[in-house]
């Protein structure tokens, strides 16, 4: 397939056929240093393309690197944009003497099968950082691109790459870009319609190119006064005196023809179209038709225009528009491509709607896909067959084409147009296009539609008999496509089913394909809570990357070892995994990376579990810094549960729940319902609020089999709805949720869902009086938690922690093994503290034992006089509870009852008579 169409006009600036006419812009570029970023942005019309390629021939002139980028509405997504610039500098290595080995300079031009934004930006970055000496990128009409990452890819350029990188952009709308805060960072320019309009000076010099030496002082004014310095208008109007003049030989043409300035009401688009139509009033009605509708296709070559109107004069037609400069210009070196400017096909486009009857627009656009065919270039012939529309052709062609649209030119956007068009026309999706339809939907985080158009491509597959076919799909890699999508849309039981069936039939000749499907049926079993299994698969994986030498896939088995022990309760040993794989890959792919990222955000969570909070501030920033272009569910799952514990624990800057929101709203819906499950804890925990919202009732019911949303019952979905039930004073059904579930984990391996399940069950055992159970259950998660220092499932239960170790001794844990006994010590530390406030000693206090908090504040509330109930609702206790710390209370007074511990508190000093 022909890439003429994909490059054509695109690596170099448009070849217009006027002299350029100094105006400020320009002269402010010349006079002063080139700032890191310059933002040019005006309306069509005002020349930025001109200014650009104006500054670009200067520069390159000078001897400095120049790249240029021409973009229109075809590249609107950042892997687009990303897919020119690759090409670009693969390009430029092949060209100059610091080139790349011709195959390193193919491999930079051709992108991954599947691309992924943020590992093809880290690859932009590095190599554009690793130029020598100046490099300026020029990207023209740079609006046109919607992608929501497009801020991250200009940031990336400015803030991360060679100081001696500079970026040049034009765009007709305000770019979305945070120009106020890069100001911060960089130096920048900003030049807008002032700056690039023409005054009297322009305008006067640009009649004076036209051959117009002497310009009247007030046909000067008239001009200025019409068009308010506008470029294009401007121009208009000289077209429009030359063609008058032409007409009216021996007039001078000093002045404006009346007839033209009567009829403005100074309105740009207005002055446009008038002085357009005046401008192409002269040409004929075959010449107007023949414009209308060459004006359907973005660009056109002289032999296409013949061939899609059959007018024979078309290419002298093309090249006396050129001579006369009517908005139309050069889009290739070889000066064979046209195309028109953005208001004359504008104004083209509008009459041909109402001149170009249905059956002719038809055969012309017909015309032009079967051109573009013979050529073999089948996405330009696809526009052609959507727009005419050819049903049949356009479903043959979008089997074409899919793979490269998707794949190697990042155009997700376009892709997806393009199907849903096809579709709305009452066709249908080849197989060679459902694959990547839908992973264009995820790269789109259209989740929903990716999910139903997937179960559309599972049908599609399965109904096909032709045995042909399946074969083609499966040699043109689908199937591993429909694998890796199904970890996209979380749909990882299908990922799984997916990965088996490919590793049962795996010859094993591809290393890293085998290593990474390995590792997606590792990320299913984490999932599922099976962890026997995955350490298997893990293995697998692991021995298959080390044959393939890929130090991505290297860093993401290590991201997943990492998971697979902070399921296990060994947060130490995923740290040491986790700083081994960074250290492994930073030296070679750099602290930008988007896999370092990932490994960070996971990281997090790991020292949030050794208790560690201070030292996950970096990382956890770091992480959510590039939170939107990477890792998976689970992945994120970790690290937003890391930071959950940040910000309610201490908070930190740059660290906020709408950063958190942000980021989860990045990843398929079940990153959000865990994210809520995650604050919900917390809220349960510090603020012992339970109030039920439409997520947290979600909580107490059984999990829907049918819902999108379904979740694993592991870590804290799980967690959450039973601390909910204890919360909500539904004891003995969280106690037996708990045993349930404690069943289930041991079994599995799952040592920290264990901890986590005791300690809700010390909760609910101390909450019913139970208090001896209780110390027996905090003993069982010491134990466990203990090997691996899991700290901070202990600091969420401190209040109820705390409380227990307040009443009893080292002795009353029975534990002899010395981590255990250690681990204790370090808890107690941490979280047992004396407030002199609410018990004063005295000397003679005696063989009296320390009161806790809610002894101390039984007794104030006994001293006022209210009975058990009241005692049990002032406190937000059951009854039992308030008896058992009664009991305590007077086992350590050596009392039996109410009076006489009152009595004897008022003679040690710990209340006062009322």
């Amino acid at each position: 397939m022909t890439r003429d169409e994909w490059s054509r006009g695109r690596f170099a600036p448009p070849d217009f056929g006027f002299q350029y006419v100094p105006i400020q812009a320009l002269s402010t570029l010349e006079t002063r240093a080139l700032a890191r970023l310059t933002v040019v942005c005006a309306p069509p019309g005002y020349g930025k393309t001109v200014l650009l390629s104006r500054l670009f021939k200067q520069r390159h002139a000078q001897g400095e690197r120049c790249l240029w980028l021409t973009l229109d509405d075809r590249n609107r997504d950042v892997l687009s944009l990303l897919a020119l610039l690759r090409s670009a500098l693969a390009r430029e290595a092949k060209e100059h003497e610091h080139a790349l080995p011709a195959a390193e300079a193919d491999a930079l031009a051709a992108p991954s099968e599947m691309m992924d934004v943020a590992q093809t930006l880290d690859a932009v970055v590095e190599r554009i950082s690793c130029l020598p000496g100046r490099t300026v990128l020029f990207i023209d009409n740079l609006g046109v691109c919607e992608d929501p990452l497009l801020p991250d890819l200009v940031k990336e350029l400015l803030l991360h790459c060679s100081p001696n990188v500079h970026l040049v952009v034009s765009s007709t709308r305000a770019p979305p870009i945070d120009v106020s805060r890069l100001k911060l960072e960089v130096d920048v320019l900003e030049l807008g319609e002032r700056e690039l309009s023409f005054d009297s000076n322009a305008t006067r010099r640009l009649f004076q190119m036209a051959g117009f030496p002497v310009l009247a002082a007030q046909t000067l004014d008239e001009i200025q006064a019409h068009t308010e310095g506008w470029p294009a208008a401007v121009r208009l109007f000289q077209v429009l005196m030359s063609e008058e003049r032409n007409l009216s030989a021996g007039t001078g043409g000093t002045n404006v023809p009346p007839t033209v300035t009567r009829r403005f009401n100074g309105d740009q688009r207005e002055v446009a179209r008038v002085l357009t139509e005046r401008v192409l009033a002269h040409i004929g009605a075959d010449r107007f038709q023949f414009l209308m509708e060459i004006a359907l296709v973005h660009e056109f070559s002289a032999e296409l225009a013949q061939f899609m109107t059959g007018y024979d004069e078309a290419r002298s037609w093309l090249d006396d528009l050129v001579q006369r400069n009517v908005l139309i210009f050069h889009v290739d070196q070889e000066r064979r491509w046209f195309r028109f400017h953005t208001l004359l096909r504008d104004y083209l486009l509008k009459e041909g709607k109402e001149r170009i009857g249905p059956a002719r627009r038809m055969e012309v656009l017909r015309k032009v896909a079967h051109w573009h065919v013979s050529r073999n270039d089948y996405v330009a012939a696809l526009v052609s067959a959507l727009d005419a529309p050819d049903v049949d052709l356009a479903q043959e062609l979008i089997g074409r084409v899919a793979r490269e649209v998707a794949a190697d030119r990042g155009q997700m956007t376009l892709l997806v147009e393009w199907a849903d068009r096809l579709m709305a026309l009452g066709g249908k999706l080849p197989l060679q296009a459902q694959g990547w339809y839908v992973w264009a939907l995820c790269h789109l985080m259209q989740y929903e539609r990716a999910r139903y158009a997937l179960d559309a491509f599972d049908r599609l597959l399965s109904e096909t008999k032709d045995q042909g076919a399946r074969d083609s799909i499966a040699d043109s890699d689908l199937a591993f496509l429909k694998l890796v999508l199904a970890v996209s849309l979380d749909t990882l039981d299908i990922a799984y089913l997916e990965a088996l069936k490919w590793l049962k039939h795996d010859p094993g000749y591809d290393p890293l394909r085998t290593g990474t499907v390995a590792a997606v049926a590792a990320m299913a079993d984490l999932d599922r809570g099976d962890l026997a299994e995955a350490q298997q698969h893990l293995d697998l994986a692991e021995g298959a990357i080390e044959r393939s030498q890929s130090t991505f896939l290297r860093a993401w088995i290590g991201i997943l070892r990492a998971t697979l022990e902070l399921s296990r309760a060994r947060p130490d040993i995923a740290d040491r995994l986790l700083r081994s794989a960074r250290e492994a890959v930073t030296p070679q792919i750099g602290e930008s990376a988007s896999i370092v990222a990932t490994i960070d955000f996971v990281r997090v969570k790991a020292l949030v579990d050794l208790g560690e909070l201070p030292q996950a501030h970096a990382p956890a920033l770091h992480g959510l810094a590039r939170g939107h272009h990477y890792g998976v569910t689970m992945t994120a799952e970790l690290g937003l549960g890391g930071c959950v514990a940040l910000l309610a624990e201490h908070g930190t800057t740059g660290l906020t729940d709408e950063v958190l929101d942000e980021t989860a709203r990045r990843y398929p819906p079940r990153v959000m319902a865990i994210l809520s499950a995650q604050r919900m804890r917390h809220q349960l925990h510090v603020n012992h609020d339970v109030e039920e919202g439409g997520v947290l009732r979600r909580f107490l019911r059984p999990a829907d089999p049918a819902s999108s949303l379904l979740m694993r019952e592991r870590g804290d979905w799980l967690l959450a709805r039973i601390e909910l039930m204890i919360a909500k004073g539904q004891l003995e059904q969280a106690r037996e949720a708990i045993e349930t579930e404690l069943k289930l984990a041991q079994a599995q391996g799952r040592d920290s869902d264990r901890v986590s399940l005791l300690l809700a069950a010390m909760d609910a055992l101390a909450r019913l009086g139970r208090w001896r159970d209780a110390v027996r259950a905090l003993a069982r998660a010491i134990a466990i938690a203990c090997p691996g220092n899991l700290i901070y499932p202990f600091l969420l239960y401190a209040n109820v922690v705390a409380n227990i170790l307040e009443q009893v001794t080292m002795r009353d844990f029975g534990f002899v093994r010395a981590c255990e006994i250690n681990f204790l010590k370090h808890i107690r530390a941490r979280l047992v503290r004396s407030d002199a406030s609410l018990v004063r000693e005295r000397d003679s206090f005696g063989e009296l034992q320390p009161l806790t908090e809610r002894e101390t504040q039984l007794l104030r509330l006994i001293n006022e006089g209210l009975s058990n109930q009241e005692l049990a609702d002032r406190l937000s206790v059951s009854l039992p509870t308030v008896k058992w710390h009664l009991k305590n209370l007077y086992s350590k007074l050596e009392v039996r009852n109410r009076s006489a511990a009152l009595s004897k508190a008022r003679e040690y000093g710990l209340i006062t008579l009322t």
